[in-house]
């Protein structure tokens, strides 16, 4: 192949460092409503009780929502495989359960951006602290093989103890790695706009734009023709895009836009 080895330039490169490049967050949206997610500070519980009085009463704030008053979503069918879209079994602010750190458990939406983060931080919360499922080498005993997605999760090959026995030398190093390191070119945001029919346009930076679709489509209960997804570049993909993913909602409230920022409070 004559490529190996040579030094090949990105079709999108020049305009991802150029600032040319338009992710989400680019989107003109004038008319937006800017929506900041409040997560949680416990790793496994509940939420006892959740006071938004002083969020609601906040400069610029349009609604406050908890699972008390977030519209029902519909649950995403099991097991998953390569015939449904990717997603989890798990749906933001749906009931009082505290399942990770850093779990949403109240979205606020106002006219700005500064104005939603802010009210965030007004919002009051007592829990219920139970203690976190923490990997060690204990939690590891009762580890169990995912169910197969798309191709086999794990594989076996060769015998490493053997081969480890056997050398003549042995080099033994423990090495730590963060739990948190992404470093993606753009901001965590979902930018959802709904014409006067009801249909759904929904931008987002996703790797899978039909898989999307289809999981918006099942816990909204939206018709798939009434939804289009548009990714227009990849800042940041695999993880970093999915893990937030994973802690976004949507609702239908006027006006017709709403961007959500992950992680924004």
């Amino acid at each position: 192949m004559s490529s190996v080895g040579q030094p090949l330039s990105r079709l999108d490169g020049r305009r991802k460092v150029t600032g040319g490049a338009q992710y989400t967050s680019d989107v003109p949206s004038p008319e937006a409503l800017h929506g900041a997610i409040v997560h949680s500070t416990i790793a496994n519980g509940r939420t006892i009780s959740i006071d938004t009085s002083a969020a609601d009463g906040a400069p610029g704030v349009v609604a406050v929502f908890t699972y008390r008053n977030m519209p029902r979503m519909k649950p995403v069918p099991k097991p998953w495989s390569h015939l449904h879209p990717y997603g989890q079994g798990y749906l933001p602010m749906q009931d009082d359960r505290i399942h990770y750190a850093g779990q949403p458990f109240a979205l606020v939406l106002a006219n700005t951006l500064h104005e939603a983060a802010y009210a965030g931080t007004l919002v009051k919360v007592e829990y219920e602290a139970r203690p976190p499922d923490v990997f060690n080498a204990e939690t590891a005993k009762h580890a169990v093989d995912p169910p197969q997605f798309l191709w086999p999760v794990s594989s076996s090959i060769g015998n490493p103890a053997k081969g480890l026995a056997d050398g003549t030398v042995k080099v033994e190093r423990v090495y730590t790695t963060r739990d948190r390191h992404h470093n993606q070119m753009e901001p965590h945001v979902t930018l959802a706009a709904w014409d006067a029919s009801g249909r759904l346009t929904l931008y987002d930076t996703t790797q899978h734009i039909f898989g999307t679709r289809d999981l918006i489509s099942i816990v909204l209960g939206l018709p798939r023709d009434n939804i289009e997804v548009v990714s227009h570049f990849l800042g940041g993909g695999l993880e970093a895009r999915r893990t937030c993913g994973r802690t976004r909602s949507w609702h239908a409230w006027p006006p017709a836009w709403w961007v959500v920022p992950c992680g924004s409070s």
